[in-house]
């Protein structure tokens, strides 16, 4: 080809492809998103060269964040495959920095940075360290710098430091610690001699990089200051060696005094390092006082690998104090070896009751039937140690049976469980082994456990549980169960749980709330837009049946009938109030009395709750808590005939609702009509 025809050729690829640039970088200036994201996907790999890269990065500075975040997708999807040859890299590199030196928006400047952390070489040295002295881009160049790394990156950034200030200088020194390398670990080293902020930097940068040379420094900050960056740095050191010559720096750090944490890091690393000489090592820690230690210990010794560790163990068992003998069963068990079972078994005879309990607590939670007599026997025995053990072991064994399938054998366990437990935490673990069996064979154990108050929870579970089992099957002993939990039980959630089973076979429960003195028909108006206790809103001043005002969010209220069906008479507003957060709401009624007299209003609510009889205020409290029967008594004096009531309830946050019965001040329910 002709020179001429060649660079004519040239001249109109170069103007093609501006003219490609030019209308991209239009088509992203569009206000119309639609123009915008097509222009996005119509990019192809390949299909512009770094110079496209200047003029979208001017779009990072449009004031329309969504074209300026449009660029941002482009710029991306253009520089992504320039990075897959170094020509395209250091070309695309080489625009970004330049975009740097225009660009004005932080965002966009931002992203700049990520891209050149991707794209950017040696090229972008220089100019990454020139923006350095930008306080607010410092980090983001020296991010930039990072994930170029190198020598020369290293070599640059020591040229910074004799200039930068403290805070900019331990943001260098940080990376330098990522980067390493021969001259950046002699200028860190001689950093690290500094008492300071600065010095403390260099002792982290070089525990980053893990080089060996820096042990005696590393060392002597430890033990002259006992840094905890300066023992972490030592270790960030220590598990960058080959497990041999690792093995020798956690040893030293043994000989720290008063240092536990550095004594616990160290065994730990003695642990991971392998060496199953390392036994000997660990063993002493074994009688530490330090729970900590002694823990860290344990786990070091479990972690070691290798048969001949096993056998040391099992040979100390013949000499150790008894503390460290228990310990070590615990630590054959955790490394589950061959022949550890029975070593742990032998523990059962050992003259000391420590180790004795140890081995027992190994077997408990074996789950391996062999021992049920074992631990039957021991839990029924008067040794107060013991007992607990065996019993735990006991019902892990029935848990084991019931998930196998033998309801039977479980039931027959659980039960024998609640015959010898001591504590409640026992009972309660066999109740729920009941609830799972549901058996009614069980509610003979139930009657005898339902004064018990630790277990009250469970005992009403199990009732529960089978009740809903036999519906079906014994629907007369169903319905019993039900009905003396909806009455009697303490536990709301059990008792609503009970009306619904009622329910369910076809039975009303309006008694039960009404015999207990609940008043369950009211009138219900809400929500009024606020949560302030002292708000004030017409229905304080009368009762108007007829009346309509203007609620939250514009909503308009009139009063509506409202039943409770919850057998402890709850009102929960929360599922009626729209919206039921920062509102008021009001209930009302009438109660007929057959006579004048004194009585007690015991109620709950959630949130605040003021209280008008016959029109006067005899109760208020602005309080923030959540429904609970009888959390406040009242004294109150009712006519005879018709009386009023009206309860104001003001709604912070997080459920809404209420309750109330009229009460003797002896504690005998009311039983009172309504009458609306």
């Amino acid at each position: 080809m002709k020179p001429v025809a060649a660079a004519f050729l040239f001249a109109f690829v170069a103007f093609a492809a501006r003219a490609d640039v030019d209308e991209l970088t239009t088509a992203l200036s569009d206000a119309n998103g639609e123009v915008r994201l097509a222009s996005i996907e119509s990019i192809a790999p390949g299909q512009y060269g770094a110079d496209a890269i200047g003029p979208l990065a001017n779009l990072l500075d449009n004031l329309n964040p969504a074209i300026a975040g449009d660029a941002r997708v482009a710029l991306e999807r253009i520089v992504g495959p320039l990075t897959r040859e170094s020509s395209g890299r250091a070309s695309a590199s080489a625009a970004l920095c330049a975009a740097l030196t225009t660009l004005e928006n932080p965002a966009g400047r931002r992203w700049v940075y990520w891209l050149i952390s991707y794209t950017g070489g040696e090229e972008a040295i220089a100019p990454l360290s020139a923006l350095l002295d930008r306080d607010s881009e410092t980090a983001m160049a020296l991010l930039a710098l990072q994930s170029i790394g190198g020598q020369a990156v290293a070599d640059a950034l020591l040229e910074k430091m004799p200039e930068a200030n403290d805070e900019r200088r331990v943001a260098i020194i940080n990376v330098l610690g990522a980067i390493g390398g021969p001259p950046a670990m002699g200028a860190l080293t001689e950093e690290a001699k500094r008492d300071d902020a600065l010095g403390l930097a260099a002792v982290e940068a070089l525990g980053r990089i893990g080089a060996l040379e820096a042990e005696p420094l590393l060392w002597e900050r430890l033990t002259r200051h006992g840094e905890p960056k300066a023992l972490s740095a030592y270790l960030r050191m220590a598990e960058k060696q080959p497990k041999v010559a690792a093995l020798p720096l956690y040893q030293k750090l043994l000989t720290l005094k008063g240092d536990s944490k550095a004594r616990c890091a160290a065994l730990t690393g003695v642990g991971r390092s392998g060496d199953p000489n390392a036994v000997e090592i660990i063993l002493p820690y074994l009688a530490s006082e330090r729970s900590d230690v002694h823990g860290a210990a344990s786990s070091a010794l479990t972690a070691l690998p290798g048969e001949q560790v096993d056998a040391f163990l099992t040979k100390r068992l013949d000499d150790a104090a008894a503390p460290v003998r228990a310990t070590i069963l615990s630590v054959l068990a955790a490394r589950d070896s061959d022949g550890s079972r029975k070593t742990v078994e032998r523990g059962l005879q050992d003259p000391e009751e420590e180790v004795r309990s140890s081995a027992l607590s190994i077997l408990a939670e074996t789950g391996d039937k062999k021992y049920a007599s074992e631990f039957l026997s021991l839990a029924k025995s008067d040794d107060v140690t013991m007992r607990p053990i065996a019993l735990r072991g006991h019902l892990n064994l029935a848990d084991a049976a019931f998930a196998g399938g033998d309801a039977s054998l479980a039931l027959t366990m659980y039960h024998t469980a609640l015959d010898i437990a001591d504590h409640d935490a026992e009972r309660k673990r066999a109740l729920l082994g009941l609830a799972r069996i549901a058996s009614p064979d069980s509610l003979a154990y139930l009657e005898k456990l339902a004064g018990v108050e630790g277990v009250r929870e469970e005992v009403g579970l199990c009732a529960l549980a089978i009740a809903d089992k036999n519906r079906d099957k014994d629907p007369a002993m169903a319905r019993t169960i039900y009905r003396r939990m909806a009455v009697e039980s303490p536990i709301v959630l059990q008792a609503a749980r009970a009306g619904d089973g009622l329910r369910a076979m076809g039975d009303s429960v309006d008694d039960v709330p009404r015999n207990m003195g609940f008043i369950s028909r009211w009138k219900l108006i809400g929500p009024f837009p606020s949560s302030d206790f002292n708000a004030v809103f017409p229905p304080e001043s009368a009762y108007e049946p007829d009346a309509e005002y203007e609620g939250a969010e514009g909503a308009k209220l009139r009063w509506t009938d409202l039943i409770i069906d919850h057998v402890r008479g709850i009102v929960e507003l929360d599922r009626i109030l729209k919206p039921n957060e920062q509102v008021i709401a009001y209930a009302y009624t009438v109660v007929e009395v057959p006579q004048s007299m004194s009585a007690q209003l015991w109620l709950g609510s959630d949130d605040g709750v003021k209280v008008w009889v016959n029109g006067e205020v005899v109760h208020s409290n602005n309080a923030s808590r959540r429904v609970k029967i009888d959390n406040d008594k009242v004294p109150v004096n009712f006519v005879a005939g018709s009386n009023t009531i009206l309860l104001k309830i003001v709604q912070g946050g997080s459920g809404c609702g209420f309750c109330i019965r009229t009460m003797t001040a002896d504690g005998i329910p009311i039983v009172l009509s309504t009458a609306l």
